[in-house]
């Protein structure tokens, strides 16, 4: 489409654009005062003990063998937050049935990333800072208490620890000039689209 048929265009909807544009407005200064959830945040740290016998091998064979086993391991940790049965172990430990409805819900709540080559942080969602923090601690729990069996059935040097006892729980941040800005570029591109295909449908009746 050439500048002027834009400018034409524009000019002839300008009425439902900028209602498009208003609405946009009013929708991000809306969702500006929705209350926020809270966030609670903490890493793990995961790691392969290096056997006493073999210290003074660690920049060695021994060494390189002990990152690389890590680096796998911290792979299946990220895995084993993802999965569905950690999830389901660790509402049945808050007390929550873990139905299909409930482990959908929850599992949204829950953002695995791996931060760093042995680093996996976890982030939390909840309605108050305590729900945060109790969601956050009992995955926590439930993921070391499953990798403590792994580890007896397998290599018992690997190991996983908290970066920090507790998490960090912070309430949700928004921008109010981003929100409207966000808002009002969705509903002007959402109008723009919808007046654009009913003057093409209003062109192609007309033929």
């Amino acid at each position: 489409m050439e500048i002027r048929a834009i400018l034409r265009f524009i000019k002839k909807n300008k009425k439902a654009i900028t209602v498009s544009l208003l609405a946009g407005i009013l929708l991000g200064c809306t969702y500006f005062f929705v209350p926020k959830k809270f966030t609670a945040t903490g890493s793990f740290f995961v790691s392969r003990k290096i056997d006493s016998l073999l210290s003074e091998s660690y920049f060695k064979y021994e060494g390189y063998y002990s990152q690389q086993t890590a680096l796998s391991y911290t792979n299946s940790i990220v895995a084993l937050l993802e999965s569905t049965d950690l999830t389901s172990k660790s509402l049945e430990k808050l007390g929550t049935n873990p139905t299909e409805k409930n482990l959908r819900k929850y599992k949204n709540l829950i953002k695995v990333k791996k931060a760093g080559p042995q680093v996996i942080t976890l982030t939390v969602k909840g309605n108050t800072p305590e729900k945060a923090e109790i969601l956050w601690n009992t995955l926590s729990q439930m993921l070391m208490e499953e990798t403590k069996k792994v580890s007896e059935l397998g290599d018992t040097n690997l190991n996983i620890t908290k970066v920090s006892p507790e998490p960090v729980v912070k309430e949700g941040f928004n921008s109010l000039p981003l929100d409207i800005a966000a808002f009002a570029l969705v509903s002007f591109t959402l109008g723009t689209f919808i007046l654009s295909i009913k003057e093409y449908s209003s062109k192609g009746k007309k033929k």
